[in-house]
């Protein structure tokens, strides 16, 4: 019987293999290390509830999608925030800092 930490990893690879990132790239996006989601792929370590939800939301999935579950169809505004996501994260600098200037525009 495969674990939960098992199958965690191996959809944690594969959705971030389906979603043409590399690890530093799902590092950077959700603010943890490389080595920490190189561990996390090799199964030696378990993620957070934090650290999953974050993982899950970069890779346009929802947190159960990790876990094994079936993929739930997804609504409208999770489709558009996995685009706005990999717009993020395929970014050059120049493009990232026009992001981050309309981002914080719309927060003021």
């Amino acid at each position: 019987m495969t674990s939960l930490r098992e199958t965690f990893a191996r959809e944690l690879q594969k959705r971030r293999r389906d979603a043409d990132i590399t690890q530093a790239e799902l590092a950077e996006a959700v603010d943890k290390s490389v080595d920490m989601i190189s561990r996390l792929e090799r199964a030696t370590i378990g993620p957070s509830f934090d650290t999953l939800e974050a993982l899950a939301y970069a890779l346009g999935v929802h947190p159960s999608v990790l876990l094994g579950g079936r993929p739930a169809n997804p609504t409208p505004v999770d489709k558009k925030a996995a685009r706005v996501i990999k717009m993020v994260l395929d970014a050059d600098a120049k493009r990232l800092a026009q992001i981050e200037r309309v981002i914080m525009a719309l927060d003021e």
